[in-house]
């Protein structure tokens, strides 16, 4: 009888938690839904249902074939074609988490610019987002400068955007920055040359080595990865850090970026990582010229996690 009556207890107690942050979640959605179903109206109000059902299609094959040529020209048609719907502003974004190099920046600040009031279906609103995603860019590249405007404007001005999982940006802002930024120490490396760097003072002593060698990604022929290794051989009690690899070409036009964060909550030692670059063509490899790694050393939030993922979704 008491194990009954514990279990039906229980129950009780994880059904009213669970009702108050679904009741909270559905009110939000709802609110935010409602935005978006608003905003395709004006979509209705401007173009004809042919054309509406022209931009999903444009819309679904960029998603699906951005590899080749038929998804990079779909997102042209859906420019061309209908520069004033909201399916335009939502490809530029998708598009923008399928590049790589300058035309990432690109993509993202003319959605932000011309299509920030756009929505996707389930109340993702597009500036925001788009936004965040860019000030992650930046942050690959080691500019947080950039990046930190950026965030901080979401957290200012967009209180109550959401990511696809229903989650508020600026809560997950508020858990993966740092409070503090200590110090920032670049170095630059010349593509074929030493590929070696190392730092020491009295907050961190980490060495690492830029491995140039691309590996071939079975999965996707047309393209690299390639990654940094780095070990961490001491780092001060409390403090984060983040590494950043930027490749440039020779007129300094960037060609991919990537970057890892992560703290200790005590001391340690040998700490390994290795850090997977995104897909590099093997074109825009052969253009290399030299690499800027960027390392910064902050004060974390309690509980901070790993590095932003490449779209944000945590």
């Amino acid at each position: 009888m008491r194990k009954l009556l514990f279990v039906i207890l229980t129950g009780l107690f994880m059904a009213m938690n669970i009702f108050a942050v679904e009741t909270v979640s559905r009110i939000t959605w709802k609110r935010l839904r409602d935005k978006a179903r608003a905003r395709y109206l004006q979509d209705i109000r401007t173009y004809s249902k042919e054309d509406m059902r022209d931009a999903n299609e444009l819309y679904s094959t960029l998603k699906r074939r951005w590899r080749n040529a038929e998804g990079k020209k779909s997102l042209k048609l859906l420019q061309e074609l209908y520069p004033k719907a909201n399916r335009t502003g939502c490809a530029l974004v998708e598009a923008g988490k399928r590049t790589t190099g300058q035309q990432k920046f690109d993509l993202f600040q003319l959605a932000i610019d011309n299509y920030s009031d756009c929505f996707y279906p389930d109340g993702v609103q597009i500036g925001p987002y788009a936004k965040l995603l860019l000030a992650s860019a930046y942050a690959k590249k080691g500019d947080w400068e950039q990046s930190n405007q950026l965030l901080d404007d979401i957290v200012k001005h967009h209180s109550e955007a959401i990511n696809h999982s229903g989650e508020y940006l600026a809560a997950l802002i508020a858990e993966r920055r740092f409070n503090e930024t200590i110090l920032t120490e670049s170095f630059q490396i010349s593509s074929g040359k030493e590929n070696h760097f190392s730092l020491e003072n009295r907050l961190i002593k980490v060495s690492g080595v830029l491995e140039e060698t691309p590996f071939e990604n079975k999965k996707e022929p047309d393209f690299f990865t390639a990654y940094v290794n780095t070990e961490v051989i001491r780092l001060e009690k409390k403090m984060g850090v983040m590494l950043s690899v930027a490749c440039y070409a020779k007129n300094n036009r960037l060609i991919f970026a990537d970057s890892t964060m992560y703290s200790v909550l005590e001391n340690k030692k040998g700490q390994y990582l290795s850090q997977i670059f995104g897909l590099v063509p093997r074109d825009e490899w052969a253009k290399a010229d030299h690499y800027v790694i960027t390392v910064l050393i902050g004060k974390p939030v309690e509980g901070f996690g790993m590095m932003l993922k490449p779209d944000m979704e945590l």
